[in-house]
């Protein structure tokens, strides 16, 4: 079973592992190098901002941004995520690909409550919008049914701002602390 937080994380690497072999249709387009740069999401009230972009347009012809806003509380205790990733790519047979897995991995994580995906193929480009919202999410659940998440929770089950950046720059993702 998988668990909301590895899901989330899991978006990124799935672009990356899916592109492997592609067909690469339509190469004539030029794809964004940097498309986190053209993510809107708002970063009021925000405690970090986490970000990435791989680029796999040479090999398979795609690239992912991501952008993560993460909010905590006076005590530095995460209540809060928002991530919208982009991927574009000129062959659509990998993005409807890319988009049933991760659409699977998505309806997953609903069960732990507090958690919210919207996803669209828009051209040959996937749109993903992720809100977790810690303070309605079944963190014992989630322990149960994994539970390495204890190397990055607190004695209450709770996510802490420093670890919660620290799993997300584990992967490659730039944080900054606002």
């Amino acid at each position: 079973m998988k668990n909301v937080i590895k899901c989330v994380i899991a978006i990124v690497s799935i672009f990356l592992i899916a592109g492997c072999g592609s067909d690469n249709k339509n190469k004539d387009k030029e794809l964004v190098a940097n498309l986190s740069n053209e993510i809107v999401l708002s970063e009021e009230g925000a405690s970090a901002v986490c970000k990435v972009d791989t680029d796999m347009s040479s090999n398979n012809s795609y690239v992912i941004g991501a952008k993560f806003v993460i909010y905590a509380d006076k005590n530095e205790i995460v209540t809060k995520m928002i991530s919208i990733q982009l991927a574009e790519s000129n062959d659509i047979d990998l993005l409807k690909a890319v988009m049933n897995k991760t659409e699977e991995d998505h309806d997953l994580a609903k069960e732990f409550g507090g958690y919210e995906y919207e996803m669209n193929l828009d051209g040959n480009r996937l749109y993903t919008k992720v809100t977790i919202d810690f303070t309605e999410l079944d963190m014992e659940k989630m322990v149960e049914a994994d539970s390495s998440l204890l190397t990055f929770l607190n004695d209450d089950y709770k996510y802490t701002l420093k670890e919660y950046m620290r799993m997300y720059e584990a992967v490659g993702v730039e944080c900054t602390k606002k």
